[in-house]
């Protein structure tokens, strides 16, 4: 049986000749990617574990990219920026690996490739979930905690995972005009679900992709996350070595899949039935056309990010604005349209070629590069119950700012003509349509089923695991909601834990899990499936976590993968799989027990038992 793509880096990554799906390896990393929102609580890991006066394994493997918060939005942020300016100079990491805001900086996960770091054939750990972006290089890439990046990666330069099986997303034929990378990827995510590819890789194949761009395959890859994958992946080409020439920082020497190659899934899609997509509030697999959603009336659209402000992107909005500024129409009265480029040279590039003018005649406003909204952080906030169109790639509760606002997913093209129009609306209105036929069909699907759980340790078993529960009987519910983002500019235990689930909405949740004084009384939290799904940020689990106030443990009948592994790892909250849901059988308050020897939840209110999945325990 030959390999995949994948499972041939990380062979080589690992010294061995061959690796099979569901094995545990350690791999060789080539780049660690950091920004300030979790590379400066990573610095405080490595030397918490290795001592004030450690180095790095490799000081010219780390790469160090300050993107979130910056230009800086206040000192707190400022702070974060200088702690990675410091262990820059302490560590002797080159300064050519160092991107602070300047001439050129940028989003880490566009910064890198436009750079040169991202070659075929290579393992790429990042800080951050959307590291999966770089896979569109043909290579290995993968998001993972502050603690993993600075206990692990800092100290040894080593990845311990599990190798993932391969679905494979043949995407052949021509794609509408108005039709982009964006859409395929949310269709996709659509069809299969947000835990569709739950600790497997997304591999991205076929004329369509073929045809792209690396702007746009950049796009599929990023958003591999967004269904749970471990990490996505494009064959390299010579539209890759092309976009490489001149800029890539080393040899590679890229790999392909073996003829006899095995996947877990294979998926057709025919390019030329895909229509503009949406993502509707609150998960990325609420998907509808774009054309179905023009009642939905919008009060500001944002190109931005490491998935929608690449060049293309830019590219692609001006197009738009363009051809309505021909006909005489501007962004639309009470919107406001942010232009937000992903790097420096990307706005230059986008100032000599006139886009910036384009912008600015149709009334947008241009903002130096940042992560900035994509994330709720700055530069473009929601306030209460407002409504955004944006070519980023989440749209929880308060991602973008207010617990009452909302996010809507989809193209530049389609994000830009929203704009002018004032409502949610494809691009070229007249030859755009709903969902009227199926775009794929499944050629082969293995329900596999991998279990890349790291082990429990038996110190954080040895607690007391009783209490009152606190009960959060929706899906996905995910890291913004447990800490939103604007408090991210911190990683204290004990200020994240006064704002652990402020963003549930307190309509559905009048009973606050943190009282007024910022101490919590409850002890388990009972949650339903694919429980803290979104970004690898540690604060999530550390902010549910407290033995004297907060919580010790959540139980629900699945995690996210980066959730699951970051409250192993940090020690903090314990995550226990119930084997169903029993979200809407217990009720905020009742008295309830984990029993460790025969692994089941005791409610002592009801006197009802639940069984739990029996954890791997060290």
């Amino acid at each position: 049986m030959g390999m995949t793509m994948t499972e041939k880096i990380l062979a080589r990554a690992s010294g061995r000749e061959v690796v099979k799906p569901g094995e545990r390896i350690k791999v060789k990393v080539n780049v660690a990617l950091n920004h300030e929102v979790t590379g400066a609580p990573a610095i405080d890991e490595f030397y918490k574990k290795c001592g004030q006066g450690a180095k790095v394994w490799d000081s010219s493997k780390i790469l160090v990219t300050p993107d979130h918060f910056v230009p800086n939005k206040d000192i707190a942020s400022a702070e974060m920026c200088l702690k990675l300016e410091k262990f820059v100079a302490d560590q002797n990491i080159p300064r050519e690996n160092y991107y602070p805001v300047g001439e050129n900086y940028g989003v880490c996960h566009v910064m890198l490739p436009q750079e040169g770091y991202a070659l075929p054939g290579t393992v790429i750990v990042g800080a951050d979930s959307h590291t999966c972006t770089h896979g569109a290089f043909g290579l290995f890439s993968h998001g993972i905690g502050q603690t993993e990046m600075g206990v692990d990666i800092f100290a040894t330069g080593l990845k311990e995972l599990v190798v993932p099986p391969t679905m494979r997303f043949i995407i052949n034929g021509k794609l509408q005009p108005n039709v982009m990378a964006k859409d395929i990827i949310l269709r996709i995510i659509g069809d299969i679900g947000v835990a569709g590819a739950r600790g497997q890789a997304m591999e991205f194949a076929g004329t369509a992709i073929e045809g792209m761009s690396m702007d746009e395959r950049m796009t599929l890859t990023n958003m591999a996350v967004e269904a749970g994958a471990t990490n996505g992946i494009i064959a390299p080409d010579k539209t890759t070595f092309e976009y490489l020439e001149g800029r890539a920082k080393g040899k590679f020497e890229p790999v392909y899949n073996d003829p006899d190659a095995e996947f877990s899934a294979v998926y057709e899609y025919d390019a030329s039935k895909i229509v503009p997509i949406v993502a509707r509030p609150f998960k990325i697999d609420n998907m509808s056309s774009a054309y179905d959603l023009q009642d939905v009336k919008i009060n500001q659209a944002v190109i931005v990010g490491c998935t929608g402000g690449k060049f293309d992107d830019l590219y692609a909005t001006a197009k738009v604005l363009k051809d309505n500024l021909d006909k005489g129409r501007k962004v639309a009265k009470g919107v406001r349209l942010l232009v937000i480029p992903a790097t420096q040279k990307i706005y230059k590039k986008a100032l000599e070629m006139g886009l910036m003018k384009i912008f600015s005649d149709a009334g947008a406003i241009i903002s130096a590069p940042t992560c900035g909204p994509c994330l709720g952080g700055h530069m473009g906030v929601l306030g209460p119950n407002e409504v955004a169109i944006a070519s980023s790639n989440r749209n929880f509760e308060t991602r973008m700012g207010h617990v009452t606002s909302k996010v809507y997913l989809a193209s530049p093209m389609t994000v830009a003509q929203s704009a002018v129009e004032g409502h949610i609306c494809p691009y070229d209105i007249k030859n755009s349509k709903p969902f009227t036929e199926l775009p794929y069909v499944i050629k082969y699907k293995n329900d596999v089923k991998i279990d890349d759980t790291p082990p429990l340790s038996k110190e954080v078993l040895g607690r007391e695991l009783r209490g009152k529960a606190y009960v959060i009987p929706q899906e996905s519910v995910n890291t913004d909601i447990i800490i939103p983002a604007h408090y991210l500019t911190t990683a204290d235990p004990e200020i994240l834990k006064k704002h652990a689930l402020e963003g549930l909405d307190s309509g559905n949740y009048p009973v606050r899990f943190v009282k007024d004084d910022g101490t919590s009384d409850f002890k388990v939290i009972i949650g339903a499936k694919d429980f803290g799904s979104g970004s690898s940020r540690e604060h999530a689990p550390v902010a549910l976590y407290g033995e004297g106030s907060g919580a010790v443990a959540v139980v629900a009948p699945s995690f996210a993968r980066i959730f699951l592994y970051n409250s192993i790892k940090t020690k903090t909250i314990i995550p226990l799989e119930s084997k169903e849901d029993i979200s809407k059988e217990i009720k905020t308050g009742d008295d309830v027990e984990i029993d460790k020897k025969e692994w089941k939840l005791i409610n002592h209110t009801s006197g009802k038992t639940y069984e739990l999945k029996k954890p791997k325990i060290e």
